[in-house]
């Protein structure tokens, strides 16, 4: 399992930012952030015991996995999002792992980081909070089916 980790650890984490920041796709972050709070937490909690830290360029000084992740998460950020000052991918990360043991608090720090990125690349913010309308919309129609009841 260590050699799984070592090849494929980081790639995910890299391909689930990739989903979770694409303004072209809208659903489902809430299982999304599910995950990346898994595994950031496996990270965290030394569950992961391999060194993850193989093979990066960008990311030399990081003595432990839990840094490595942050410094290698915020370089893949700064790259995607070079329009976003140091401090805000920096409070991103920092976030990612202080709330991934609180999943709503966890997706929370996710949404506004994409408020972010959307705010300062001018783009529509109106679908970032389509999935809590449609549950708002389903417990509506649900409570609407209790009262006929």
């Amino acid at each position: 399992i260590n050699q799984f980790h070592r090849l494929y650890y980081m790639q995910i984490l890299e391909h689930l930012f990739a989903v979770i920041t694409d303004s072209a796709h809208t659903g489902n972050l809430t299982a999304q952030c599910g995950i990346l709070s898994l595994l950031l937490k496996l990270v965290e909690d030394g569950r992961i015991s391999c060194d993850l830290r193989n093979k990066s360029p960008t990311v030399v000084s990081a003595e432990t996995n839990v840094a490595y992740v942050k410094e290698s998460v915020g370089a893949v950020l700064k790259g995607a999002f070079p329009h976003l000052n140091p401090t805000q991918i920096q409070v991103f990360v920092e976030g990612l792992f202080s709330f991934n043991a609180d999943i709503a608090a966890f997706r929370e720090n996710v949404m506004d980081f994409l408020v972010q990125t959307k705010e300062m690349a001018g783009e529509d913010l109106s679908d970032l909070y389509l999935e809590e309308r449609e549950k708002e919309i389903a417990n509506a129609q649900q409570e609407k089916r209790d009262r006929k009841s």
